[in-house]
C-alpha cells in the first residue's frame, strides 16, 4: 500500500535508545510537538507476547525544538508517543471485496533521512542534501534553508543547474494563483464602503429656484423649471 493509505507507517519499527525519529502526526500542536518534528529515543516502553515478539506501548523522545513546557513526571524537552490505530481500506486484488484493516503502532519514523516535505519547517544543525534527484524550484529552497549557515551543509553530489532553474511545478502555480485570488477578494472585503453625502440645496442664479439635495457635488441647477420650459 502507499504512504497515504498506511499514513506512512512501518509494520515494524526498529527503535533503539539515541535514534533519531520523527512524529509522524500531531500529537500536542499548542508545544510543538507536530508531524515532522524531529527527536531522539529516550526510553522505550513494551510488552513480549507468547511468540518473544515486542509490541511497543510508548516511547518518551527527547524533541529539543519543542516549547518550554513539560508533561509530568518528565523534564523538559521530553514528549510521549502512544500507541494510535489507523484504519486502511482497500480493494482485494483478486477477490475485488472491500477490505479493511486496522493497525496499531506507535506513530514515529526512523529520521536518519528525511524527505523535502518531512523537513520543511525544520531547523537542522547540519544536512546532507541531493538536489540531483529533486523535481521543481521548492525542493532545492527548501534543502538548503534547512540550516543556518552554509558551512553546515553537504551537497552529496554534482547536480544539473537546471535543478535550479527551472519554471515552478504546476501544482504550485496553481496553488499560488488560488492565493492571489483569494488575497483580492479580501482586500476587496475589508475596505471600508463609503458613506454618500448629502449636500444642502443649491439656489439657482436665474430663478432662485431651490433645487433638491445633491449626492454627486453637482449644484444640481439644470433642472430648474425655467429650464424645463426651453
Amino acid at each position: 500500500m502507499n504512504s497515504a493509505i498506511t499514513n506512512q507507517w512501518l509494520g515494524r519499527i526498529p527503535l533503539a535508545p539515541g535514534m533519531p525519529v520523527v512524529f509522524a502526526v500531531n500529537f500536542d500542536v499548542q508545544d510543538g510537538i507536530v508531524n515532522g518534528m524531529v527527536g531522539t529515543v529516550n526510553t522505550i516502553y513494551y510488552y513480549t507476547d507468547n511468540e518473544d515478539r515486542r509490541h511497543v506501548t510508548a516511547c518518551v523522545v527527547n524533541v529539543p525544538n519543542s516549547a518550554n513546557t513539560a508533561l509530568p513526571p518528565l523534564p523538559m524537552n521530553q514528549a510521549v508517543a502512544l500507541q494510535d490505530t489507523i484504519s486502511m481500506n482497500f480493494t482485494h486484488p483478486y477477490s475485488k471485496k472491500h477490505c479493511v484493516i486496522k493497525q496499531t503502532q506507535i506513530p514515529l519514523l526512523p529520521a536518519f533521512a528525511l524527505t523535502v516535505h518531512k523537513a520543511q519547517a525544520q531547523t537542522l544543525p547540519k544536512a546532507i542534501i541531493d538536489i540531483e534527484s529533486v523535481q521543481g524550484t521548492e525542493s532545492p529552497y527548501v534543502m538548503m534553508s534547512r540550516v543556518q549557515s552554509i558551512t553546515d551543509v553537504l551537497i552529496l553530489r554534482p547536480f544539473s543547474f537546471a535543478k535550479i532553474t527551472m519554471h515552478q511545478s504546476q501544482e504550485t502555480q496553481e496553488e499560488m494563483t488560488r492565493l492571489q485570488q483569494l488575497h483580492n477578494e479580501t482586500l476587496k472585503r475589508s475596505q471600508p464602503q463609503p458613506m454618500p453625502v448629502m449636500l444642502p440645496r443649491a439656489t439657482c442664479g436665474t430663478c432662485k429656484h431651490k433645487t433638491k439635495p445633491s449626492m454627486t457635488g453637482d449644484d444640481n441647477t439644470d433642472n430648474c423649471a425655467h429650464l424645463r420650459k426651453r
